[in-house]
């Protein structure tokens, strides 16, 4: 029966009825906010992405130009720490 009215309402309303967001996809845009920090020093966000074993050796720094900073942590990306860390060995 619930059917039959979300149809109807779809016709006569032209507007889609959403359906609930599922509780997994909900975890993965709370584990992007954890995740994704913000660099100041070259305005990029990036974060650690770990392959399945979870070593830290095989960590790689993935770099988003056009992303939303907005509440991210601010964090200097290790791209930058090691500029700064070569700029002042070189001085």
């Amino acid at each position: 029966m619930s059917r039959m009215i979300q149809e109807f309402l779809e016709k006569t309303t032209n507007k889609v009825i959403p359906k609930k967001q599922s509780k997994q996809k909900a975890g993965l845009s709370n584990k992007a906010d954890r995740t994704i920090k913000y660099c100041e020093n070259c305005s990029y966000c990036w974060e650690p992405e770990y392959n399945a074993t979870r070593q830290k050796s095989k960590c790689m720094i993935l770099y988003y130009k056009d992303f939303p900073n907005y509440k991210k942590p601010r964090e200097e990306c290790p791209k930058c720490v090691n500029l700064r860390k070569r700029n002042t060995k070189i001085s």
